[in-house]
Protein backbone atom coordinates (compact mmCIF):
# COMPACT_ATOMS: atom_id res chain seq x y z
CA UNK A 1 0.00 0.00 0.00
CA UNK A 2 3.27 2.13 -0.24
CA UNK A 3 1.15 4.47 -3.13
CA UNK A 4 2.78 7.41 -2.91
CA UNK A 5 5.74 6.78 -3.47
CA UNK A 6 6.30 4.04 -5.44
CA UNK A 7 4.03 -20.25 20.44
CA UNK A 8 2.39 -19.20 22.14
CA UNK A 9 1.08 -22.28 24.77
CA UNK A 10 -2.35 -22.53 26.22
CA UNK A 11 -2.22 -19.51 29.16
CA UNK A 12 -5.39 -19.31 31.05
CA UNK A 13 -5.71 -15.74 30.55
CA UNK A 14 -5.73 -13.64 27.78
CA UNK A 15 -4.54 -10.94 29.95
CA UNK A 16 -1.47 -12.44 30.34
CA UNK A 17 -1.08 -12.34 26.75
CA UNK A 18 -1.72 -8.14 26.48
CA UNK A 19 1.36 -7.79 29.45
CA UNK A 20 3.71 -9.71 27.94
CA UNK A 21 5.48 -10.07 31.56
CA UNK A 22 6.10 -13.26 33.58
CA UNK A 23 8.54 -15.52 32.79
CA UNK A 24 7.44 -16.62 29.52
CA UNK A 25 8.33 -12.76 28.16
CA UNK A 26 12.03 -13.88 29.05
CA UNK A 27 11.84 -17.42 27.66
CA UNK A 28 10.94 -15.47 24.11
CA UNK A 29 13.79 -12.83 24.59
CA UNK A 30 16.08 -15.11 22.14
CA UNK A 31 13.32 -15.68 19.80
CA UNK A 32 12.65 -11.89 19.73
CA UNK A 33 16.45 -10.94 19.34
CA UNK A 34 16.43 -13.17 16.42
CA UNK A 35 13.59 -11.38 15.06
CA UNK A 36 14.89 -8.04 15.37
CA UNK A 37 18.74 -9.02 14.01
CA UNK A 38 16.63 -10.13 10.48
CA UNK A 39 14.86 -6.96 10.57
CA UNK A 40 16.99 -4.26 11.23
CA UNK A 41 18.74 -4.81 7.31
CA UNK A 42 15.61 -4.18 5.96
CA UNK A 43 14.97 -1.04 8.35
CA UNK A 44 18.27 0.53 7.94
CA UNK A 45 17.85 0.00 4.04
CA UNK A 46 14.37 1.57 4.36
CA UNK A 47 15.18 4.45 6.16
CA UNK A 48 17.82 5.07 3.90
CA UNK A 49 15.29 5.02 0.66
CA UNK A 50 12.67 7.04 1.97
CA UNK A 51 15.63 9.84 3.11
CA UNK A 52 16.41 9.40 -0.82
CA UNK A 53 13.16 9.99 -1.78
CA UNK A 54 12.21 13.66 -3.30
CA UNK A 55 9.21 14.14 -0.51
CA UNK A 56 7.37 16.44 2.06
CA UNK A 57 7.99 14.77 5.91
CA UNK A 58 4.53 13.71 6.18
CA UNK A 59 5.36 11.60 3.27
CA UNK A 60 8.28 10.42 4.35
CA UNK A 61 7.09 9.31 8.17
CA UNK A 62 3.74 7.41 6.66
CA UNK A 63 6.21 6.17 4.50
CA UNK A 64 8.78 4.49 6.52
CA UNK A 65 6.47 4.11 9.69
CA UNK A 66 4.61 1.46 6.64
CA UNK A 67 7.41 0.13 5.31
CA UNK A 68 9.14 -0.98 8.77
CA UNK A 69 5.83 -2.23 9.62
CA UNK A 70 5.73 -4.50 6.73
CA UNK A 71 9.46 -5.47 6.52
CA UNK A 72 8.50 -6.57 10.56
CA UNK A 73 5.67 -8.82 9.68
CA UNK A 74 7.87 -10.21 6.60
CA UNK A 75 10.51 -11.18 9.16
CA UNK A 76 8.58 -13.29 11.62
CA UNK A 77 6.88 -14.82 8.70
CA UNK A 78 9.89 -15.98 7.03
CA UNK A 79 11.34 -17.20 10.45
CA UNK A 80 7.81 -19.03 11.00
CA UNK A 81 7.92 -20.76 7.63
CA UNK A 82 11.37 -22.20 9.25
CA UNK A 83 10.03 -23.63 12.23
CA UNK A 84 6.68 -24.79 10.94
CA UNK A 85 6.50 -28.90 10.28
CA UNK A 86 3.77 -29.27 8.13
CA UNK A 87 5.30 -28.15 4.35
CA UNK A 88 1.70 -26.80 3.27
CA UNK A 89 2.17 -23.99 6.83
CA UNK A 90 5.87 -23.56 5.67
CA UNK A 91 4.79 -22.41 2.10
CA UNK A 92 2.18 -20.23 2.90
CA UNK A 93 4.10 -18.37 4.98
CA UNK A 94 7.26 -18.11 2.85
CA UNK A 95 4.23 -16.40 0.79
CA UNK A 96 3.35 -13.99 3.46
CA UNK A 97 6.82 -13.10 3.92
CA UNK A 98 7.45 -12.39 0.18
CA UNK A 99 4.18 -10.34 -0.06
CA UNK A 100 5.08 -8.03 3.07
CA UNK A 101 9.09 -7.76 1.82
CA UNK A 102 7.84 -6.74 -1.48
CA UNK A 103 5.07 -4.72 -0.08
CA UNK A 104 7.84 -2.97 2.65
CA UNK A 105 11.16 -3.13 0.55
CA UNK A 106 10.86 -2.79 -2.96
CA UNK A 107 10.17 0.62 -3.65
CA UNK A 108 12.80 1.38 -1.03
CA UNK A 109 15.31 -0.67 -2.68
CA UNK A 110 14.13 1.29 -6.00
CA UNK A 111 15.20 4.73 -4.77
CA UNK A 112 18.72 3.71 -3.21
CA UNK A 113 19.12 1.92 -6.60
CA UNK A 114 18.27 5.00 -8.77
CA UNK A 115 20.35 7.28 -6.38
CA UNK A 116 23.18 5.01 -6.27
CA UNK A 117 24.21 2.34 -8.24
CA UNK A 118 22.66 3.26 -11.74
CA UNK A 119 20.98 5.65 -13.46
CA UNK A 120 17.45 5.40 -14.98
CA UNK A 121 15.21 6.65 -17.55
CA UNK A 122 12.31 8.58 -17.36
CA UNK A 123 9.83 6.28 -17.47
CA UNK A 124 11.80 4.57 -14.81
CA UNK A 125 9.52 4.94 -11.95
CA UNK A 126 5.90 4.44 -13.73
CA UNK A 127 7.17 1.34 -14.63
CA UNK A 128 8.41 0.25 -11.15
CA UNK A 129 4.94 1.54 -9.54
CA UNK A 130 2.94 -0.11 -12.16
CA UNK A 131 4.62 -3.99 -12.38
CA UNK A 132 5.33 -3.67 -8.26
CA UNK A 133 1.72 -3.12 -8.02
CA UNK A 134 0.50 -5.85 -10.08
CA UNK A 135 3.38 -8.15 -8.62
CA UNK A 136 2.10 -7.05 -4.47
CA UNK A 137 -1.48 -7.69 -5.84
CA UNK A 138 -0.83 -10.75 -7.68
CA UNK A 139 1.34 -12.78 -4.03
CA UNK A 140 -1.11 -11.21 -1.74
CA UNK A 141 -3.79 -13.44 -3.88
CA UNK A 142 -2.11 -16.72 -4.03
CA UNK A 143 -1.30 -16.32 -0.48
CA UNK A 144 -5.10 -15.73 0.65
CA UNK A 145 -6.38 -18.20 -1.61
CA UNK A 146 -3.59 -20.58 -0.98
CA UNK A 147 -4.69 -20.21 2.54
CA UNK A 148 -8.36 -20.88 2.13
CA UNK A 149 -7.69 -23.79 0.06
CA UNK A 150 -5.50 -25.16 2.62
CA UNK A 151 -8.08 -24.43 5.68
CA UNK A 152 -10.84 -25.88 3.77
CA UNK A 153 -9.24 -29.12 2.08
CA UNK A 154 -6.42 -30.34 4.61
CA UNK A 155 -6.42 -33.30 2.77
CA UNK A 156 -5.01 -32.37 -0.61
CA UNK A 157 -1.28 -32.26 -1.83
CA UNK A 158 0.71 -29.03 -1.55
CA UNK A 159 1.40 -29.14 -5.25
CA UNK A 160 -2.52 -29.36 -5.73
CA UNK A 161 -3.49 -26.45 -3.54
CA UNK A 162 -1.07 -24.18 -5.31
CA UNK A 163 -2.17 -25.19 -8.63
CA UNK A 164 -5.84 -24.69 -7.44
CA UNK A 165 -4.65 -21.08 -6.24
CA UNK A 166 -2.23 -20.30 -8.84
CA UNK A 167 -5.12 -21.02 -11.12
CA UNK A 168 -8.20 -19.21 -9.59
CA UNK A 169 -6.18 -16.06 -9.38
CA UNK A 170 -3.88 -16.37 -12.55
CA UNK A 171 -6.92 -16.60 -14.85
CA UNK A 172 -8.31 -12.89 -12.86
CA UNK A 173 -4.99 -11.50 -13.03
CA UNK A 174 -4.15 -12.17 -16.15
CA UNK A 175 -7.35 -10.68 -17.41
CA UNK A 176 -6.57 -7.51 -15.54
CA UNK A 177 -2.90 -6.40 -16.64
CA UNK A 178 -2.94 -8.97 -19.74
CA UNK A 179 -2.59 -5.28 -21.42
CA UNK A 180 -0.02 -4.15 -19.56
CA UNK A 181 2.76 -6.29 -20.74
CA UNK A 182 1.24 -5.78 -24.09
CA UNK A 183 2.44 -2.70 -23.77
CA UNK A 184 3.95 -1.32 -20.86
CA UNK A 185 2.74 2.45 -21.55
CA UNK A 186 -0.67 1.15 -21.90
CA UNK A 187 -1.68 3.41 -19.09
CA UNK A 188 -1.00 6.41 -21.49
CA UNK A 189 -3.48 4.86 -24.43
CA UNK A 190 -6.50 4.71 -22.65
CA UNK A 191 -9.58 6.67 -23.52
CA UNK A 192 -8.94 8.95 -20.69
CA UNK A 193 -6.13 10.15 -21.67
CA UNK A 194 -6.96 10.53 -24.82
CA UNK A 195 -9.35 12.70 -24.33
CA UNK A 196 -7.18 14.38 -21.95
CA UNK A 197 -4.88 15.22 -24.21
CA UNK A 198 -7.37 16.42 -26.96
CA UNK A 199 -8.91 19.24 -24.00
CA UNK A 200 -5.40 20.15 -23.05
CA UNK A 201 -4.38 21.02 -27.04
CA UNK A 202 -7.63 22.49 -27.18
CA UNK A 203 -7.42 24.35 -24.51
CA UNK A 204 -3.85 25.80 -25.94
CA UNK A 205 -4.93 26.44 -29.07
CA UNK A 206 -7.63 29.12 -27.83
CA UNK A 207 -4.74 30.46 -25.87
CA UNK A 208 -2.43 30.96 -28.97
CA UNK A 209 -6.23 32.74 -30.72
CA UNK A 210 -5.76 35.12 -27.85
CA UNK A 211 -8.43 33.93 -25.08
CA UNK A 212 -7.02 33.41 -21.73
CA UNK A 213 -9.89 31.69 -19.99
CA UNK A 214 -11.67 29.99 -22.37
CA UNK A 215 -15.62 28.11 -21.24
CA UNK A 216 -15.75 24.19 -21.08
CA UNK A 217 -18.30 24.93 -23.89
CA UNK A 218 -15.91 26.33 -25.89
CA UNK A 219 -13.15 23.99 -25.32
CA UNK A 220 -15.80 20.87 -25.90
CA UNK A 221 -16.87 22.49 -29.06
CA UNK A 222 -13.10 22.43 -30.22
CA UNK A 223 -11.37 19.48 -28.75
CA UNK A 224 -11.45 15.96 -31.17
CA UNK A 225 -13.14 14.06 -27.92
CA UNK A 226 -13.14 10.39 -28.00
CA UNK A 227 -16.24 9.49 -26.12
CA UNK A 228 -19.81 11.51 -26.65
CA UNK A 229 -19.52 11.46 -30.52
CA UNK A 230 -22.19 8.79 -31.92
CA UNK A 231 -23.69 8.65 -34.94
CA UNK A 232 -26.69 8.06 -33.29
CA UNK A 233 -25.90 10.93 -30.63
CA UNK A 234 -28.17 13.91 -31.13
CA UNK A 235 -26.77 16.08 -28.66
CA UNK A 236 -22.85 15.64 -29.35
CA UNK A 237 -22.08 19.17 -27.86
CA UNK A 238 -23.80 18.52 -24.61
CA UNK A 239 -22.27 15.08 -24.58
CA UNK A 240 -18.87 16.80 -25.27
CA UNK A 241 -19.43 19.45 -22.44
CA UNK A 242 -20.47 17.12 -20.26
CA UNK A 243 -17.00 15.19 -20.83
CA UNK A 244 -14.75 18.48 -20.50
CA UNK A 245 -16.87 18.86 -17.15
CA UNK A 246 -16.18 15.49 -16.10
CA UNK A 247 -11.92 15.42 -16.72
CA UNK A 248 -11.03 19.27 -16.53
CA UNK A 249 -10.45 18.87 -12.68
CA UNK A 250 -7.45 16.90 -13.66
CA UNK A 251 -6.01 18.83 -15.67
CA UNK A 252 -4.97 21.19 -12.70
CA UNK A 253 -1.25 20.44 -11.22
CA UNK A 254 -0.23 17.09 -10.54
CA UNK A 255 -3.98 15.22 -10.82
CA UNK A 256 -3.33 13.79 -14.27
CA UNK A 257 -1.84 11.46 -12.91
CA UNK A 258 -4.76 10.64 -10.72
CA UNK A 259 -6.55 9.83 -14.32
CA UNK A 260 -3.87 7.93 -15.37
CA UNK A 261 -3.20 5.14 -12.79
CA UNK A 262 -6.88 4.94 -12.21
CA UNK A 263 -7.48 2.25 -14.75
CA UNK A 264 -5.05 0.29 -12.58
CA UNK A 265 -6.47 1.32 -9.61
CA UNK A 266 -9.60 -0.24 -10.73
CA UNK A 267 -8.06 -3.62 -11.32
CA UNK A 268 -6.78 -3.91 -7.49
CA UNK A 269 -10.48 -3.30 -6.43
CA UNK A 270 -11.29 -6.16 -8.27
CA UNK A 271 -8.12 -8.22 -6.92
CA UNK A 272 -9.01 -7.11 -3.04
CA UNK A 273 -12.98 -7.59 -3.95
CA UNK A 274 -11.96 -11.41 -5.20
CA UNK A 275 -10.15 -12.13 -1.72
CA UNK A 276 -12.90 -10.94 0.15
CA UNK A 277 -15.23 -12.83 -1.33
CA UNK A 278 -13.25 -16.36 -1.30
CA UNK A 279 -12.82 -15.54 2.78
CA UNK A 280 -16.09 -14.66 2.98
CA UNK A 281 -17.34 -18.53 1.27
CA UNK A 282 -14.58 -19.95 3.60
CA UNK A 283 -16.46 -18.60 6.53
CA UNK A 284 -19.65 -19.51 5.38
CA UNK A 285 -18.19 -23.29 4.91
CA UNK A 286 -17.04 -22.65 8.58
CA UNK A 287 -20.68 -22.47 9.86
CA UNK A 288 -21.56 -26.24 7.87
CA UNK A 289 -18.69 -27.90 8.78
CA UNK A 290 -15.64 -27.11 11.32
CA UNK A 291 -12.94 -29.54 11.09
CA UNK A 292 -9.71 -28.98 13.49
CA UNK A 293 -7.11 -26.53 11.85
CA UNK A 294 -3.79 -25.47 12.85
CA UNK A 295 -3.91 -22.71 15.96
CA UNK A 296 -4.19 -18.91 14.66
CA UNK A 297 -4.65 -19.67 10.72
CA UNK A 298 -8.39 -18.87 11.10
CA UNK A 299 -7.77 -15.80 12.92
CA UNK A 300 -4.55 -14.91 10.87
CA UNK A 301 -7.12 -15.47 7.72
CA UNK A 302 -9.98 -13.03 9.82
CA UNK A 303 -6.91 -10.60 9.70
CA UNK A 304 -6.05 -10.59 5.88
CA UNK A 305 -10.33 -10.20 5.34
CA UNK A 306 -10.04 -6.74 6.89
CA UNK A 307 -6.38 -5.73 4.94
CA UNK A 308 -7.76 -6.55 2.19
CA UNK A 309 -11.26 -4.85 2.79
CA UNK A 310 -8.62 -1.72 3.69
CA UNK A 311 -6.88 -2.20 0.32
CA UNK A 312 -10.41 -2.29 -1.81
CA UNK A 313 -11.30 0.73 0.12
CA UNK A 314 -8.77 2.78 -0.50
CA UNK A 315 -7.73 1.43 -3.56
CA UNK A 316 -11.61 2.72 -4.52
CA UNK A 317 -10.72 6.27 -2.78
CA UNK A 318 -8.20 6.87 -5.25
CA UNK A 319 -10.51 6.52 -8.31
CA UNK A 320 -12.70 8.67 -7.12
CA UNK A 321 -10.82 11.69 -5.96
CA UNK A 322 -9.89 14.68 -8.29
CA UNK A 323 -7.31 16.42 -6.49
CA UNK A 324 -3.83 15.42 -5.41
CA UNK A 325 -4.54 16.63 -1.78
CA UNK A 326 -7.05 14.45 -1.45
CA UNK A 327 -5.72 11.67 -3.21
CA UNK A 328 -2.88 12.41 -0.55
CA UNK A 329 -5.49 12.52 2.43
CA UNK A 330 -6.47 9.24 1.45
CA UNK A 331 -3.01 7.99 0.94
CA UNK A 332 -1.86 9.05 4.64
CA UNK A 333 -4.91 7.52 6.07
CA UNK A 334 -4.73 3.88 3.68
CA UNK A 335 -1.13 3.55 5.15
CA UNK A 336 -1.91 4.17 9.08
CA UNK A 337 -4.64 1.36 9.00
CA UNK A 338 -2.34 -0.71 7.09
CA UNK A 339 0.08 -0.36 9.79
CA UNK A 340 -2.66 -0.97 11.99
CA UNK A 341 -3.63 -4.20 10.55
CA UNK A 342 0.12 -5.33 10.14
CA UNK A 343 0.69 -5.12 14.10
CA UNK A 344 -2.18 -7.21 14.81
CA UNK A 345 -0.95 -9.64 12.41
CA UNK A 346 2.56 -9.34 13.85
CA UNK A 347 0.92 -10.46 17.12
CA UNK A 348 -0.77 -13.53 15.66
CA UNK A 349 2.52 -14.16 13.93
CA UNK A 350 4.53 -14.17 16.91
CA UNK A 351 1.65 -15.92 19.08
CA UNK A 352 1.78 -18.88 16.12
CA UNK A 353 5.25 -19.03 16.31
CA UNK A 354 5.72 -19.52 20.05
CA UNK A 355 2.95 -22.00 19.82
CA UNK A 356 5.02 -24.17 17.23
CA UNK A 357 7.91 -24.45 19.54
CA UNK A 358 5.97 -25.50 22.69
CA UNK A 359 5.47 -28.78 23.58
CA UNK A 360 1.51 -29.16 23.20
CA UNK A 361 1.89 -27.00 19.94
CA UNK A 362 4.14 -29.89 18.24
CA UNK A 363 1.93 -32.70 19.55
CA UNK A 364 -1.44 -31.00 18.38
CA UNK A 365 0.33 -29.99 14.70
CA UNK A 366 1.79 -33.61 14.33
CA UNK A 367 -1.28 -35.12 15.43
CA UNK A 368 -3.38 -32.78 12.89
CA UNK A 369 -1.55 -33.41 9.98
CA UNK A 370 -1.54 -37.11 10.80
CA UNK A 371 -5.00 -38.03 12.41
CA UNK A 372 -7.03 -35.19 12.78
CA UNK A 373 -10.43 -37.08 13.04
CA UNK A 374 -8.98 -38.18 16.70
CA UNK A 375 -8.68 -34.53 17.74
CA UNK A 376 -10.79 -31.45 18.37
CA UNK A 377 -10.07 -28.19 17.67
CA UNK A 378 -7.02 -26.53 19.70
CA UNK A 379 -8.59 -23.41 22.41
CA UNK A 380 -5.94 -20.98 21.34
CA UNK A 381 -5.41 -17.72 23.68
CA UNK A 382 -7.79 -16.02 22.06
CA UNK A 383 -11.02 -18.42 22.07
CA UNK A 384 -10.04 -18.60 25.79
CA UNK A 385 -10.76 -15.03 26.05
CA UNK A 386 -13.63 -14.99 24.24
CA UNK A 387 -15.22 -17.90 26.58
CA UNK A 388 -14.25 -16.05 29.69
CA UNK A 389 -15.94 -13.20 28.33
CA UNK A 390 -19.17 -14.72 27.77
CA UNK A 391 -19.06 -17.80 30.54
CA UNK A 392 -19.30 -18.67 33.95
CA UNK A 393 -15.24 -19.06 34.46
CA UNK A 394 -16.21 -21.90 37.26
CA UNK A 395 -18.69 -23.45 34.81
CA UNK A 396 -15.64 -23.04 31.94
CA UNK A 397 -13.36 -25.25 34.26
CA UNK A 398 -15.67 -27.94 34.74
CA UNK A 399 -17.11 -28.26 31.12
CA UNK A 400 -14.07 -27.47 28.95
CA UNK A 401 -10.88 -28.86 31.49
CA UNK A 402 -10.05 -31.98 33.19
CA UNK A 403 -9.32 -31.37 36.55
CA UNK A 404 -6.63 -33.17 38.74
CA UNK A 405 -8.65 -35.49 41.09
CA UNK A 406 -6.92 -33.69 44.28
CA UNK A 407 -9.07 -30.79 43.06
CA UNK A 408 -11.90 -32.76 42.31
CA UNK A 409 -11.71 -34.04 45.92
CA UNK A 410 -11.25 -30.25 47.80
CA UNK A 411 -14.76 -29.27 45.86
CA UNK A 412 -16.48 -32.28 47.31
CA UNK A 413 -15.66 -31.96 50.29
CA UNK A 414 -15.85 -28.13 50.44
CA UNK A 415 -19.60 -27.88 49.08
CA UNK A 416 -20.43 -31.48 52.06
CA UNK A 417 -19.02 -28.55 54.63
CA UNK A 418 -21.65 -26.37 53.53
Amino acid sequence: MNTLFFLWTDTPSFDFLIKGAGSGLFQGMRLYKKILMMWCPFAVINFAGVMAMSADGIDRVCVIVLAEASALVGSVSWILSKKEAQPEIRALFVNLAVVFFINGFWTQLYQLAKLWWFPLDTWAGFYEHQYRTQLYFLLLAVSVVFLVVHLSFQKLRLPLKYFIAVSVVGTIWISLFYAYYANPKYLYTTTDIKDYKAIQLATQELHQDGMERPSLALIASVAPLTIGIRPENQDVLRAKEARVLELWPYCQGDAVYLLVYRPLWRSCVLISLLLIGCILVFIIYQFIADPPKSAYLEKILWCLLVFCSCEALHHYAFTTVRQWDAYAAFAHLGMYLSTGIMIVLLFLFILRLRFIQSVEGRFYEIRLATDASRITRWRDAFDNWVLRQFMNPNELDQRFLIQPKDVQTKDVTKARTE
